[in-house]
């Protein structure tokens, strides 16, 4: 029985946990896509607004990557997330959407995974 009321309190923390992941990814994304937009219609300010939002939802992902639990994910996580932030970086400087691009098709991958990997998580 204790068991049970353990497992019925976490439970709630670790869907809303998934559930923030999942919003971040999906917000970082739609920040990255108005940036492109901006880019490609001259709208400077907002370009850089938008990016500089994606970058830091990204650094966030970064920056709270769990070393200790994760064995080597957390360690390709990171070198996934340094190209990402390199890249639009790369963007910034140059004001070539591509990078963008590349980016938002990698977090559309590990959001998808987030997706698919939720309901397994909460069972």
């Amino acid at each position: 029985m204790n068991t049970q009321l353990v497992q019925s309190q976490e439970a709630p923390s670790i869907s809303s946990g998934l559930d923030i992941l999942i919003q971040l990814y999906e917000g970082c994304i739609k920040f990255l896509n108005q940036a492109s937009e901006a880019c490609e219609n001259g709208r400077v300010d907002d370009f850089k607004d938008r990016l500089q939002r994606g970058q830091k939802i990204i650094e966030h992902f970064q920056n709270t990557l769990d070393y200790e639990k994760g064995g080597q994910v957390p360690n390709q996580l990171n070198d996934l997330y340094t190209y990402m932030l390199d890249s639009l970086i790369q963007s910034g400087l140059t004001h070539e959407t591509d990078y963008i691009q590349r980016v938002v098709e990698q977090l559309e991958i590990l959001l998808e995974g987030w997706r698919g990997a939720r309901p397994l998580i909460l069972s």
